[in-house]
């Protein structure tokens, strides 16, 4: 619906009237293989979302902002969504495809994303432009935030289109179940950082409240950049059952 502009005024039109600050999670997002399939359908959708989010909160902002000047002038009340904050979700699927590590903010637009998103990667970027384009202009306290990789409860758990840590989950318990070796695609050897739901939903509320920069920050649950099998060798340590694992240098996706 936010990819419409009247839809996406219409919500916030439902919004309570003492709101001032708000998250934005909106984005159309698929596994990897949709996403090099659809490149312009991904590019548009989030294009389309992230500029009508943004028109919307600063106008509404605006109107807060007459309204108080209003009712100190004429005494009169004109009840509006009075948008103080944004803050939108941005992803690390946007940063360089080539890259070193450890990664931080300010390495954002430093080179193209990994060919296979870079409808979805470019479209989220311009939320980082905008961001700062509207505090520039208009003065907006306007931010975003990096998750990183999220796991937690009521997870995706989809065998081909789940996150690193559900996916590994998924598939060591059937291997378990059917008495197979673990096999992990790719060489095991790209560098991840991971965050709990719970903590992530924690960080954001301390964005809200406590982050006052245009500049992006990343959230994550730890500052060390672990490779993709840490998570398995965790599940091992707290399970004896989970299977070994065995990379397949064959399925190189990373």
């Amino acid at each position: 619906m936010v990819r419409k502009r009247a839809a996406q005024s219409n919500i916030c039109k439902h919004f309570h009237h003492s709101s001032t600050s708000a998250t934005s999670v909106a984005l159309t997002h698929a596994h990897f293989m949709v996403e090099q399939k659809y490149k312009v359908e991904f590019w548009r959708n989030n294009i389309a979302m992230n500029d009508n989010i943004f028109q919307e909160c600063h106008k509404r902002g605006t109107l807060a902002r007459a309204s108080a000047i209003s009712y100190v002038l004429r005494v009169a009340s004109f009840v509006v969504l009075g948008v103080k904050k944004l803050v939108s979700c941005l992803s690390t699927c946007i940063f360089p495809d080539k890259t070193t590590f450890p990664i931080d903010e300010t390495m954002i637009h430093d080179g193209p994303p990994h060919f296979s998103n870079e409808g979805y990667a470019y479209a989220k970027r311009m939320v980082d432009v905008q961001n700062r384009m509207y505090k520039s202009q208009h003065g907006c306290n306007f931010t975003a935030v990096i998750p990183t990789n999220i796991f937690g409860k009521h997870d995706n758990f989809h065998l081909d289109d789940s996150h690193v840590i559900p996916g590994l989950l998924h598939r060591g318990y059937l291997c378990k179940q059917k008495g197979e070796d673990f096999m992990i695609w790719g060489t095991g050897k790209p560098l991840r950082q991971f965050i709990f739901s719970t903590d992530l939903a924690r960080l954001m509320i301390w964005t809200l409240r406590e982050y006052e920069e245009a500049d992006p920050i990343i959230l994550s649950g730890t500052l060390e950049h672990r490779n993709v099998l840490c998570p398995q060798n965790y599940f091992r340590n707290i399970s004896t059952e989970f299977p070994q694992h065995a990379t397949d240098p064959w399925l190189v996706l990373s």
